[in-house]
């Protein structure tokens, strides 16, 4: 969560970047290697839901990249 910019929730802190978001949930999951990151516009979110919305895209990548074939990368 350090390397994607995201802090721990605090009342003084702003929206994240979804992209961070992303990226700080893809450092929790095995295979992070295979998932490529586009994004065309940038979207933000509030910062009392950061960490539900990271534990839950974790989840979603992790069966993305758990169930695709070996070489295929995910989108």
């Amino acid at each position: 969560m350090l390397l994607a910019g995201i802090r721990e929730t605090v009342l003084d802190s702003g929206p994240t970047a979804l992209t961070n978001v992303v990226r700080a949930a893809l450092g929790q999951i095995e295979g992070y290697q295979r998932v490529e990151l586009h994004a065309g516009t940038e979207i933000m979110v509030e910062p009392d839901i950061v960490g539900d919305l990271m534990l839950m895209v974790a989840e979603l990548l992790e069966n993305a990249v758990s169930f695709s074939r070996p070489a295929a990368p995910s989108r």
